[in-house]
C-alpha cells in the first residue's frame, strides 16, 4: 500500500512537472541560508535544527564553498549507529552525542552527506521534481561555481506548485 501512494505521488508530481513551465530553481529558493562549517559539534547541529525547524543544514568552507548537507535522518542515523556499536539504547547513544562536554566530539564532516542532488540557478522545475518525487530527498542545495546561493526545499517546491495552480 505504502509503494502505491508513493507510486501515485511520483505521478502527480511528474504530472505537475510538465505543467511547471519555465520557472527555475532561482525562483523558488530560499536564499538566506543558516549553514555550518565542517567542525561544527554535534550538539551545535541539533541545536539549530531545533530552534529553525530545519530539514536540511549545508556545509560550508571558506567563501561559501559547498562540502555537503546535514538531514535531520543524520544524526539519528549516527545516535542509531552508535547505540549498535556500543550496545546502547538510542536515547542513551543520543544523549552522549549531544554532551558538550564529550572529549571527541563528533563533527558535522563526520556525518554530512556528499553525494546528493545538487542544482544551479538555472535548473528547471521539472528537473527538481523527479529528485524530490520519491521522499528519498528533502532538499536539493542551489550552487554556482561550488558555492552555495540557495537551497530548495519540499516545501518551496509544493509552494511554488500551489501557487502555479491557482494562477
Amino acid at each position: 500500500m505504502e509503494d502505491l501512494a508513493r507510486l501515485i505521488g511520483a505521478a502527480e508530481m511528474q504530472a505537475a512537472a510538465h505543467k511547471s513551465g519555465p520557472a527555475t530553481a532561482a525562483d523558488i529558493m530560499s536564499q538566506n541560508l543558516i549553514t555550518v562549517r565542517p567542525d561544527t559539534s554535534f550538539p551545535e547541529i541539533a541545536d539549530l535544527f531545533h530552534r529553525h525547524r530545519f530539514t536540511a543544514l549545508p556545509v560550508v568552507g571558506e567563501a561559501d564553498r559547498f562540502f555537503g548537507v546535514i538531514f535531520q535522518i543524520h544524526l539519528i542515523d549516527r545516535a542509531r549507529e552508535d547505540g549498535r556499536r556500543l550496545n546502547r539504547s538510542f536515547g542513551s547513544a543520543m544523549t552522549r552525542l549531544l554532551d558538550r562536554q564529550r572529549e571527541i566530539p563528533v563533527k558535522a564532516a563526520d556525518i554530512m552527506s556528499v553525494g546528493g542532488p545538487r542544482a544551479t540557478t538555472a535548473t528547471p522545475l521539472s528537473s527538481l521534481l523527479p529528485q524530490m518525487a520519491d521522499g528519498a530527498v528533502d532538499a536539493v542545495p542551489v550552487l554556482e561555481r561550488g558555492r552555495i546561493v540557495g537551497i530548495v526545499t519540499r516545501t518551496d517546491l509544493i509552494s511554488a506548485l500551489a501557487r502555479q495552480s491557482l494562477a
